[in-house]
């Protein structure tokens, strides 16, 4: 794996940035911080220019969202790179509840904004992930992850839930600094049912975060939950492409065997 390219002095100096850049955590190792902006990379521009455009109308009740900041010539984007505010907060694994209760929050203030464009043209691997577990395209397993994917095929019941936009992968996007409300960082955008959102915290949970299975409690008290969680663990598997390590997919045994008692 080759080492992250920072974002070079162009870039900085094209958004008013007075610092040198410092490596964050997370964000796949390709998150900078100079002073008080945040830097990434932009892979698929169609998707930064929509975040900024929309921002305005997100209501921020009970969360809070980063604000995209063009460079001084108007761009979003140069050389690849596009800014926003940096946020105060840190993760908290293991606060669960509150980390739903926001994602509850930030899916309310989304449900009326329309579907984006961009959606249907995004190719990386967990829009493919994602599309797949929703049974919108071909299920791609590999030796280590063949049987896992059975498993939870096997499971998929039709859903007749409505879509909206959603933040597909909050489990470890969300920061706290008490008293401000939770941060929610990170935009992971799908067109999904909104407690599908919940359904991906609640595996990731499980599977990483050392949750345990009343985690479940938390969730809408909705039939069709089980089925949402089988999507989600069916997602998290198929983003790991054609060679995931054994150990990846070991991962999700049992919250498997535990999807094949909540869907019996």
């Amino acid at each position: 794996m080759t080492d992250p390219i920072p974002p070079p002095p162009q870039v900085l100096t094209a958004f008013g940035a007075l610092e040198p850049s410092v490596r964050l955590p997370g964000g796949q190792g390709q998150t900078y911080r100079s002073g008080d902006l945040i830097f990434k990379p932009a892979p698929f521009p169609p998707e930064i220019v929509w975040q900024a455009s929309i921002h305005d109308q997100i209501p921020q009740v009970g969360f809070r969202i980063a604000q995209p900041l063009p460079a001084r010539d108007g761009a979003w984007i140069v050389h690849g790179w596009w800014a926003q505010q940096r946020l105060d907060g840190e993760p908290a694994p293991g606060r669960w509840a509150e980390i739903i209760a926001a994602a509850r929050a930030f899916h309310a203030a989304t449900r009326r904004l329309a579907r984006p464009a961009f959606l249907a043209t995004k190719t990386d691997r967990w829009a493919i992930a994602d599309r797949a577990a929703w049974q919108e395209a071909p299920l791609v397993s590999s030796p280590q992850s063949q049987a896992a994917l059975s498993r939870l095929t096997a499971l998929l019941r039709p859903l007749g839930l409505p879509s909206q936009l959603i933040h597909g992968d909050l489990a470890g996007n969300v920061l706290f600094a008490d008293p401000a409300p939770p941060a929610v960082i990170d935009l992971a955008l799908y067109w999904r049912p909104a407690a599908f959102a919940l359904a991906v915290i609640a595996v990731d949970a499980l599977v990483w975060g050392g949750a345990r299975p009343d985690i479940l409690t938390l969730l809408d008290p909705d039939p069709q939950i089980p089925q949402l969680l089988v999507r989600a663990a069916l997602r998290r598997i198929m983003e790991y492409g054609d060679r995931p390590e054994a150990a990846e997919v070991a991962a999700y045994a049992e919250v498997i065997t535990l999807l094949e008692t909540l869907c019996a």
